[in-house]
């Protein structure tokens, strides 16, 4: 099993050939059984299904099929004469039959489209050779092609270079890259300090390092620049009686007699006391510490903003919001719903009603929230609320609602990771501008592939750096199941996948599936889990799904298939070896 794929053959399930094939669609059927009037049952793929033929056909031949019409009655044409043994010849016919020039790198990949039962329409065709003919590497974007055509995604170059880097890359892996191309540089300006300073956090490394902070201080000490003197002040790490002129004649003191000078390329920590007895370990601990709850109020702030801001348009006007707006609305408070107290839960959800006078009291009260002085620490929330405000400030930090960001407050949707790389590509020049394009890339990867739908089924994927978490590796996360009238996953029928590589038990899988608030929960690992580690943790899972309204009904455990492993060894010794590798469990989902 590869852990990395199964995203992918997940989408790939949810959509049966049926509901693949539309108006213009081509594809390779046989012919099973005859019926009167043109009728018969064609097999595509694995599926039989019943169609209206526009020509009579023979029983058990094979053709190509282009779909006329879908409501009702299949209605199919055939595309030629029967098919032959050859697939080369049988995609020569199809290329001629559509007027398309003909090439080995076209019948190519025709014939794997062909060969994987992935309809396609000419335009796509011409569009995919467009692509594939201005590429280098034309055989390794086969996969992502045939992939972008069975999510209905446009075959454009940006879109390729998106959808490619997601399937071939990794977060955490385009972060360190690009974090060390910045570090090649001699001097950053401002964007690429900003970029840096993001790309750190996300990669686990603090902002604030004791190094980094003695350095800073030695430099806006000459500068004149007290920035970050009035920060140590706030923190509380630097005593408030003490002025900057004292403080900047005692740092210019301490240099001279530890002979440090401008520009500082070396480490700049010394064994000496420092001015005023500044601990700058102290220091960068307490301004992590307050930049982590600053990024959690921020967090909430903008929810709170988010959901004023559907609101005012509807207040002005005295009318209530379109269906639309106010399925968004709700959307809107469920998201903020865990950062809430039960007071305040109840009084919002009171209110979340589509009537003139409840959207007015709403609008009022959380005005009246965004102008009381913000205070949130994120350490002294639940467990559950803590994961929340990291996802969020993540996916914030990351920009992966970055256009939505610009139509709401286009001032802070600046401070993003995109937005800070999409400056820097069309702010420099073209060498160094391009080397910013392969995370730019991946982002946009990411928003493409976080929901996919059909009719009845919705599918939402996160891709997240795991060192923030105290992963290897990057962590996904999967939500999949019925679509509701709102537009929401329901939560009573639902599969949640979780993949993660951990530490010691290496590539994990988690999948939940929940029928009826019924929780049937299987665990694929690397090696297997020694029931005796995890058998303790199953009552506080029990109790925890319980309190949510859930039952636990069983876990499984599966190992993750390793033929060559497998064949190998031997079942004993691998129980004898593993047992004592294992001294605790990497994490507690």
């Amino acid at each position: 099993m590869n852990i990395q794929r199964l995203p992918d053959q997940r989408i790939e399930k949810t959509v049966s050939v049926k509901q693949q094939l539309h108006a213009g669609k081509i594809v390779q059927g046989k012919v099973v059984q005859l019926y009167p009037g043109n009728r018969a049952t064609v097999q595509i793929g694995s599926q039989q299904l019943h169609a209206q033929l526009k020509a009579a056909l023979t029983r058990g031949e094979r053709y190509h099929f282009q779909v006329e019409q879908t409501d009702g009655t299949l209605l199919l044409r055939v595309m030629g004469k029967s098919l032959g043994r050859h697939v080369y010849s049988n995609i020569l016919s199809l290329l001629n039959e559509l007027g398309l020039d003909v090439s080995k790198q076209r019948v190519r990949f025709v014939a794997s489209l062909v060969n994987e039962q992935i309809p396609f329409t000419k335009h796509e065709l011409l569009s995919a050779f467009k692509v594939i003919e201005a590429a280098s590497n034309q055989h390794q974007l086969y996969p992502t092609l045939k992939y972008m055509m069975l999510a209905r995604l446009p075959l454009k170059q940006s879109v390729l270079e998106a959808v490619h880097a997601k399937q071939t890359s990794g977060f955490a892996k385009e972060i360190q890259a690009l974090g060390q191309t910045l570090g090649q540089f001699k001097e950053h300006n401002v964007l690429q300090q900003a970029l840096l300073e993001r790309l750190s956090w996300l990669m686990n490394k603090d902002v604030h390092t004791p190094n980094g902070i003695v350095r800073q201080i030695m430099i806006e000490q000459s500068e004149g620049n007290q920035h970050i003197f009035r920060q140590l002040q706030a923190a509380g790490v630097v005593d408030s009686s003490v002025s900057f002129s004292k403080w900047q004649t005692a740092w210019k003191q301490y240099m001279t007699l530890n002979r440090i000078e401008l520009p500082l390329l070396q480490n700049v920590i010394t064994q000496a006391q420092k001015p005023f007895l500044f601990n700058e370990t102290e220091a960068a601990q307490t301004l992590n510490r307050l930049q982590i709850e600053t990024n959690a109020a921020t967090n909430v702030r903008h929810l709170f903003e988010q959901l004023n801001l559907s609101l005012k348009q509807a207040v002005l006007n005295e009318v209530p919001l379109a269906n639309g707006a106010f399925k968004q609305l709700q959307s809107d408070v469920n998201r903020l719903m865990p950062f809430l107290t039960e007071k305040q839960q109840h009084y919002i959800q009171q209110h979340t009603n589509n009537n003139i006078a409840s959207l007015q009291t709403l609008h009022r009260y959380l005005d009246n929230t965004l102008h009381a002085p913000v205070q949130h620490n994120n350490t002294s929330l639940p467990l559950q609320q803590q994961f929340l405000s990291h996802l969020y400030t993540i996916l914030g930090t990351v920009g992966l609602s970055h256009e939505y960001g610009i139509l709401s407050d286009p001032t802070d949707a600046e401070a993003s990771v995109k937005s800070l790389l999409i400056q820097l590509v069309h702010h420099q020049d073209k060498v160094i501008g391009d080397r910013f394009l392969p995370l730019l890339h991946f982002i946009n990867g990411l928003q493409i592939d976080t929901v996919q739908e059909t009719p009845y089924m919705l599918q939402a994927t996160l891709q997240l750096p795991g060192e923030k978490i105290g992963l290897s590796e990057d962590a996904y996360m999967q939500f999949s199941g019925r679509k509701r009238k709102n537009g929401t996953i329901d939560p009573d029928d639902c599969t949640i996948l979780f993949q993660l590589n951990l530490a010691n038990l290496q590539e994990t899988l988690i999948d939940m599936h929940i029928q009826k608030r019924t929780v049937a929960l299987t665990i694929w690992s690397t090696e297997m889990i020694p029931a005796n580690l995890i058998d303790p943790l199953k009552p506080a899972l029990k109790n925890g799904l319980a309190g949510l309204d859930y039952q636990l009904t069983g876990i499984t455990f599966k190992q993750l298939n390793d033929d060559k492993k497998r064949a190998n060894s031997n079942q004993d010794l691998r129980e004898n070896h593993l047992s004592p590798m294992y001294e605790g469990v990497d994490i507690k989902i």
